[in-house]
This record gives structure tokens, C-alpha cells and sequence, in this order.
């Protein structure tokens, strides 16, 4: 039992540490140029198809994460502010990806708390098994979603 406890706490984490590292995506970051040039993606050779294939993604991911950040928000694990802020940086960085025909997810490796997000360490000690269950789905689909595109442009 104690062995479960830790592995939701731990799911749980990675839930709100990892899909908030993809608000940072940055086309012009050597990572992003190195991930690009590793998967092989010239995004001057892409067809209208792929382009529409990473627009639809980028609509998608972004809403997931807003989903998320709203979750937080309603939990009160967020403030008001930090909500508007971060989803104002997710419509930011989402015009920016589908300008430059780039999937969302490819970030820039700035991290949390860096004036990206701003949201800093979340206590996971409060939430509720509910509250967690809700925040892993959300984390689910995004990782569903990130694998689907990787599996459509490469």
C-alpha cells in the first residue's frame, strides 16, 4: 500500500512538472535546432498536410494544457493571475509554433519559475486522490497527443 502511495505521489508530480515544461517552446533555441535536425524535419519542405497536421496538434496540446492550468486554478493550487499569465504565454507560444509550422511540445529548456510560467513548486500534499486522478488523465492525453505527432512527421 505504501509502495502505491508513492507512485501516485510521483505520478502526480510528473504531472504538473512535465507538461509545463512544453510552454517554453522557443523555434529558435539550439535544443529545438538539434531535436529538428535529429528527427529530420525541414519545416520549409513540409506538405499543407503536415502543416495542417501541426496546426490541429498545436490547437489540441494548447487546450489540454489550458484544461490543466484551469484545474490548477480551480483547485486553488494556482492564483487568478498566474492562470492568466500562463495562458497568455500558451497563446503566445502556440501563434509562434504555427508560424514557424513547428509542433508545440519542442521546448526551449527554460524550465519552471524562470518568467516562462511562473508557477513555481505545487504541494501535491494537498490534493485529493481525485484531484490527482484528474491531473494524470489531463498529463495522459498530452503525452498520447505528443507521441501521435511524433509518429506523423517522422
Amino acid at each position: 500500500m505504501k509502495r502505491n502511495k508513492w507512485l501516485i505521489v510521483l505520478a502526480v508530480v510528473l504531472a504538473l512538472a512535465i507538461p509545463l515544461t512544453v510552454f517554453a517552446a522557443n523555434t529558435d533555441s539550439p535544443l529545438t535546432n538539434s531535436i529538428k535536425g535529429f528527427f529530420g524535419i525541414d519545416t520549409s519542405k513540409l506538405t499543407p498536410e503536415q502543416e495542417q497536421i501541426i496546426t490541429d496538434y498545436n490547437k489540441k496540446i494548447a487546450d489540454l494544457e489550458k484544461e490543466f492550468i484551469n484545474k490548477l486554478l480551480s483547485e486553488g493550487l494556482i492564483t487568478q493571475q498566474q492562470a492568466d499569465n500562463i495562458i497568455k504565454n500558451i497563446d503566445s507560444k502556440v501563434s509562434k509554433a504555427n508560424q514557424d509550422n513547428v509542433p508545440f511540445f519542442i521546448g526551449g529548456g527554460r524550465g519552471f519559475d524562470k518568467g516562462y510560467f511562473g508557477i513555481g513548486p505545487i504541494d501535491t500534499s494537498k490534493l485529493t486522490e481525485q484531484q490527482k486522478a484528474a491531473l494524470t488523465e489531463i498529463y495522459k492525453q498530452m503525452a498520447s497527443l505528443q507521441k501521435d505527432i511524433v509518429n506523423k512527421l517522422v
